[in-house]
């Protein structure tokens, strides 16, 4: 099962762009040369060797993308299902997500779900992994949250951009931890990311590790912040 996934895992992280790039330039240069070395064709027909094979090429790639949400999604459903998690593929109601404050929210794409939902529970804590689309204007890029819905007391509020120097010493270790991967918080509901950064499918254990580790942590500095305020 696990070579499945890394399988699959594999093949969605492909750098279609390099694909993309040197197939629409292959595409362009032969388009082109086809309209030079028929000058005597009607302009008509000049055109449409130029824009049919473009717009083929445009529908090869939304096939390849589509493809590849498809593999990643099955990947997602077979790990939660050995998981023992649930799995929702996509979650359009934003009405649904109780923490709407979360600045990486605020980014979210409007017209983009939620996408491929796992919610399970780490020793004990709920946790939901999800892919979200996030961006401003057309810089859209979809990454891969860790959410932990249920509030932790005490836990003040983390916004986006970070910077470890401006938060409290007992807090500094749990961030310097987490390497590239963000964390916010609001009104005690912790979220983690890395921006911009699909988790391929064989690398979500760990991935949870990771976030579960953050978690814990934590939640024992709440836990001494707590002790020394008494």
């Amino acid at each position: 099962m696990r070579s499945k996934i890394r399988w699959i895992g594999f093949a969605q992280e492909i750098p279609w762009y390099v694909a993309i790039l040197l197939g629409w330039m292959l595409v362009t240069m032969c388009s082109v040369g086809a309209s030079l070395a028929l000058p005597e064709l009607p302009k008509v027909i000049q055109v449409s060797v130029f824009v049919v094979p473009q717009l083929l090429f445009g529908a090869i790639l939304y096939w390849i993308s589509r493809s590849a949400q498809k593999r990643r999604t099955a990947a997602l459903k077979l790990f939660a299902e050995q998981c023992g998690m649930k799995f929702i593929p996509r979650l359009d109601d934003r009405k649904l997500f109780p923490s709407q404050e979360l600045p990486v929210m605020a980014k979210r794409y409007l017209s983009r779900p939620l996408r491929n939902l796992l919610i399970g529970d780490l020793a004990g804590v709920e946790v939901w992994l999800f892919d979200m689309s996030a961006g401003r204007d057309r810089r859209v890029r979809d990454q891969t949250l860790a959410y932990f819905p249920t509030p932790m007391q005490n836990l003040r509020d983390f916004p986006t951009g970070l910077v470890v120097a401006h938060v409290p010493s007992a807090y500094e270790p749990v961030l310097r931890s987490l390497g590239k991967i963000s964390l916010e918080s609001k009104q005690g509901r912790l979220i983690l990311y890395r921006w911009h950064h699909l988790v391929r499918p064989e690398s979500y254990p760990e991935f949870l590790t990771v976030v579960g580790r953050a978690q814990a942590q934590l939640a024992e500095c709440l836990v001494e912040d707590a002790k020394q305020t008494v």
